[in-house]
């Protein structure tokens, strides 16, 4: 019987591997790839005063930051994904994984799922996912150690992000909704508490920690080699120096995987949390 890891909001992970092989890999194969993503202006308008409490990124960079201007997906299907381009772009992203399609799928399931979204992650993260054809015929070393070395029992999302030098990350929650008349079953820490992890490999941190905090808004840092931690929680990232290059798996811990978690270090959530959002 594995561990229940629903109270852990973060712990450094142990596992080692060769950074230069994998900034190789990510530089050549998953960079090439990759797509340029937005938080949303609803996001970035809410966090304005929590950032400069952080202290995390001069405000007059942070109300210029590219941001959607869309609220859920299916308003995304409606506006064609319409941005508020302001000048200053954030992440680079390559999804690795997709969902695995049935006929019977909404419309608003066939196109996050078909594309890898995380909205489609946080809504059925309980279906079948497969890894996308233009990387399993690389065989590339990051996705081996994936599979083979995580102890993962289960494998949903893998999700690739970068920061050029002098972008930015705008404080956020990875709980995008798919559906507006829905409830999201990500709010209060849902992945979590029905049983998956997400796992980050920090291969090059771009001379920054990570920004982030529990639900009492009181800023903490990460900054390890890899590290398991609950997206739900409020992060972000100031601007980076050099290229920041992440690669972040939800999946289901298997046999072996408690082996890998330094609890020295963990921040573990009493059973009677609150979460307030």
């Amino acid at each position: 019987m594995t561990t229940s890891y629903a109270n852990f909001a973060y712990a450094p992970f142990t596992l080692e591997y060769d950074h230069d092989q994998f900034i190789y890999e990510y530089d050549r194969y998953i960079l090439p790839r990759s797509r340029p993503i937005s938080n949303s202006i609803v996001v970035r308008n809410a966090t304005v005063e929590l950032n400069q409490q952080w202290g995390m990124i001069d405000p007059a960079i942070y109300s210029q930051q590219n941001a959607t201007a869309f609220k859920s997906w299916n308003d995304r299907l409606q506006t064609g994904g319409k941005l508020e381009n302001l000048g200053n772009p954030s992440w680079m992203q390559a999804v690795m994984t997709q969902m695995v399609i049935l006929e019977s799928d909404d419309e608003l399931l066939k196109e996050a799922g078909t594309h890898g979204h995380v909205a489609a992650r946080n809504f059925a993260p309980e279906r079948e996912w497969k890894l996308k054809e233009e990387f399993s015929r690389l065989n590339l070393e990051i996705v081996n150690f994936i599979y083979k070395r995580l102890c993962l029992s289960r494998i949903v999302y893998i999700n690739c992000v970068s920061l050029e030098p002098g972008r930015c990350a705008i404080i956020h929650r990875d709980n995008r909704p798919l559906y507006s008349d829905r409830p999201n079953p990500t709010m209060n820490n849902g992945l979590a508490n029905d049983g998956y992890v997400v796992i980050t490999l920090n291969i090059t941190n771009g001379g920054v920690p990570l920004y982030w905090s529990l639900d009492d808004r009181v800023v903490r840092f990460i900054d390890d080699s890899a590290y398991l931690s609950s997206d739900y929680f409020l992060h972000g990232v100031p601007v980076v120096t050099g290229r920041r290059r992440q690669i972040r798996i939800t999946g289901v811990p298997g046999e072996g995987f408690d082996k890998f978690i330094d609890r020295s270090r963990a921040v573990i959530l009493p059973d009677n949390y609150q979460y307030i959002g």
